[in-house]
């Protein structure tokens, strides 16, 4: 048996010798090794060519580019861009292949520093970090000492990626370059992402210690992991640095600052930080106030939650129906039924559809307290129960 298969496969080799056709990947032994260097199984495209798979390089494989070209007759010949193009496939598996000619480019032929930063540039936009650290690897190699710009952008892929410690490495490395406020900024965001407060304080430190005063987005970052870890003292004088300072805190500052003062139910505090975000040009969105009718909702102040529908009616932006759903959920908490049903006049006014949220809350209501007649003349239709209607006769 094995006289006549060793036969038939030289019989099948001469022919695909005579015919042109490549060989088939069950040809050739699963690797074939010259010194350094191994190829893996052949793969086949779509169209029934066949093109080696990816190599493994070593440094002389340049040289034994010849010799490789002989042990697999039949093949198309192989330059050094393939080669190593193949190489990325084999290590980045399912990566954009339209980017990777021109890491190719980069590490046969070598690009000037401007291009080395366009390059990472259109990698870190396009979502390819594997392709981005590759890259900077060889910019290292090649530069020495990358620019700035190229700097910033592997640190925003570590940020990125939640790999706060590689992030401070390479950040702590480039120290006695010097740094800008934007590697700053980049650095408190990854401290931000992994909950590091203690590290954001220091960084606030630093920053002010060696750069001066500090951007609107480091203090934005030390003021959200502050709240996040419930540090809502802190974050308060961190806002009242950035005021002292001249600097306008941002949208998402007061937000968090806001959100952790509710979630103590320190409400009048966060009504009046919301006057105070209004005063200091930050303008409150739709869900600032929503999120600030939520807690209030849940504790059943409907006084308040009114004095702020009114706030938005007035001077913006205008609420939507998950606004109108905590203010329904407020009614609720306390029966107010006749006031649920003067507030769904208001949202008739401003165009705005109940939700879904705000109907439960209505249908839980008005069945509680015996007033369906009233839900079914606003709103038609039979009479929906849903999980927040009680499963007792009415009161």
């Amino acid at each position: 048996v094995a006289i006549i298969t060793m036969l038939l496969w030289s019989r099948i080799f001469a022919w695909s010798q005579r015919s042109g056709h490549k060989l088939l990947r069950s040809e050739l032994p699963s690797a074939v090794r010259l010194n350094n260097m191994r190829m893996m199984p052949f793969s086949v495209s779509k169209n029934n060519t066949h093109s080696p798979a990816p190599l493994i390089e070593d440094d002389a494989f340049t040289r034994e580019l010849k010799s490789l070209q002989d042990e697999i007759s039949g093949t198309k010949p192989i330059d050094v861009q393939q080669l190593s193009l193949a190489t990325l496939v084999r290590y980045f598996g399912k990566e954009d292949p339209s980017l990777r000619p021109d890491i190719i480019r980069a590490r046969v032929k070598g690009l000037s520093p401007t291009q080395y930063e366009s390059l990472l540039k259109e990698y870190v936009q396009k979502g390819r970090p594997a392709l981005a650290k590759e890259l900077y690897s060889l910019m290292v190699t090649e530069l020495k000492t990358p620019s700035l710009t190229a700097f910033n952008l592997m640190l925003q892929v570590h940020a990125q990626l939640g790999e706060t410690e590689a992030a401070r490495q390479l950040f702590d490395q480039r120290k006695k370059e010097g740094l800008t406020m934007a590697s700053y900024e980049i650095m408190a965001n990854a401290y931000n992402k992994s909950n590091g407060d203690q590290e954001a304080l220091k960084l606030l430190e630093e920053v002010t210690y060696t750069l001066g005063i500090p951007s609107e987005g480091i203090y934005t970052n030390v003021v959200e992991v502050l709240c996040r870890k419930g540090r809502i003292s802190d974050a308060l004088n961190s806002l009242q640095q950035a005021r002292a300072q001249g600097v306008r805190s941002s949208v998402g500052a007061f937000e968090s600052i806001i959100y952790e003062l509710t979630k103590q139910r320190r409400f009048l505090e966060a009504i009046n930080l919301l006057d105070s975000m209004q005063q200091e040009g930050a303008k409150p969105t739709v869900e600032t106030y929503t999120m600030l009718l939520e807690q209030l909702g849940r504790a059943g102040m409907l006084d308040q939650c009114k004095a702020l529908l009114h706030t938005m009616r007035a001077r913006g932006p205008k609420p939507d129906r998950h606004t109108y759903a905590k203010v329904f959920d407020a009614c609720d908490k306390i029966d107010a039924v006749d006031e649920a049903f003067r507030i769904v006049a208001m949202m008739r006014e401003d165009g705005v559809e109940a939700s879904s949220e705000a109907l439960g809350s209505l249908e839980a209501l008005t069945y509680r307290k015996g007033r369906v007649d009233l839900y079914r003349e606003h709103f038609g239709g039979d009479f929906v129960i849903t999980m927040k209607t009680p499963m007792l006769p009415p009161t």
